[in-house]
């Protein structure tokens, strides 16, 4: 009887050992899939200076509004890691063809407690605006990444709209500036004349007078007649208008 309680008790240990052997795999496993997880925990984003109070590891829209052709577009970008350990960040963006962003610190080491701030540039070839994504993906590299790139979320470019600009007699010639573009005149014998811009552009309009006419102001195609001044500015242009340079001969002795 003796014998066979040592046979049993000798089999309990050896179970006992696999049962202990199974915990420790198990345990460093679970340990070598962690950090990534909490690597991305410990990720906060700012984007000019607002916390973004989102999941980063997932696509989040960012509304960048209408963009002019071969104008540059900046963004202040900053990650901050709160953890304690050290991750590698990637940042991904969705981008529209022939479109290209930059971040000075993306693929980089960023330390526990640490934060990485830069301009996120966009430069726009074609004429197009919206809505594009971005996500970040943090890890310690001891798991390896999965980051496909985020599914882009683009709102339609915005129809082009179109000014026409008149002048009463009197009027000689009208300057013309959209956006930070040089100016362009048109001649009195050319008016009226009508552009295409697209919604959101600045534009401004300054009228010259032929010798002894005063200027009366901006006639609107409603009729109205707010702006006195030679010089019209128009910030943020998002419809159709036509705008005439009304004029007045002033009769002298």
């Amino acid at each position: 009887m003796m014998k066979n309680n040592k046979a049993v008790t000798a089999l309990q240990v050896i179970v006992l050992i696999a049962i202990i052997f199974v915990a420790v795999v198990g345990i460093a496993f679970a340990l070598g899939s962690s950090p990534t997880a909490a690597a991305n925990s410990d990720i906060t984003v700012y984007i000019d200076s607002v916390k973004q109070e989102v999941d980063v590891t997932q696509p989040q829209p960012y509304d960048w509004g209408p963009m002019t052709t071969g104008y540059t577009y900046t963004r202040n970008f900053t990650v901050v890691n709160t953890g304690t350990q050290t991750c590698k960040i990637t940042l991904l963006t969705t981008e529209p063809p022939g479109t290209s962003s930059t971040w000075q610190y993306n693929n980089t080491q960023l330390q526990p407690n640490t934060y990485a701030s830069a301009a996120l540039t966009y430069i726009f070839t074609p004429e197009t605006g919206g809505t594009y994504t971005w996500k970040i993906s943090a890890s310690n590299n001891t798991v390896p990444e999965t980051s496909p790139t985020p599914t882009p979320v683009v709102t339609p470019k915005p129809n082009g709209c179109q000014f026409t600009i008149n002048g009463d007699n009197g009027v000689t010639s009208i300057t013309v500036t959209r956006n930070s573009a040089a100016p362009f005149v048109i001649l009195a014998e050319d008016l009226p004349k009508t552009y295409l811009f697209t919604s959101g552009d600045d534009l401004k309009f300054t009228c010259t007078l032929g010798t002894g006419y005063e200027f009366n102001g901006w006639e609107y195609d409603d009729g109205s007649l707010p702006v006195t001044s030679i010089t019209l500015n128009m910030p943020n242009v998002t419809g159709n208008f036509t705008v005439t340079a009304t004029a007045q001969f002033m009769q002298t002795d």
